[in-house]
């Protein structure tokens, strides 16, 4: 789901809120002014879910690739 608010999109793909659960893995990034902000969250080698705030650079691939065996690796080598 992409929702814009305000001029700034941001997009929830599959579990995303998940509070030290065993078993999930998860990788953030921010840029320095605060305007984009990703959270790759990955449970047994397969991407669980993602948010994406502020830019749908990876969006395409995040849809392509929730349920999939997906490294954090490979997520950390995503266009920035």
């Amino acid at each position: 789901n992409t929702l814009k608010v305000a001029g700034i999109e941001l997009t929830s793909i599959g579990e995303v809120n998940l509070l030290d659960e065993p078993g999930y893995q998860v990788f953030q990034r921010q840029d320095e002014p605060g305007e984009r902000y990703e959270k790759w969250v990955f449970r047994d080698g397969k991407l669980a879910g993602c948010i994406l705030l502020g830019s749908r650079a990876n969006l395409a691939y995040a849809r392509r690739s929730v349920g999939r065996q997906v490294s954090p690796a490979e997520v950390q080598a995503l266009p920035w």
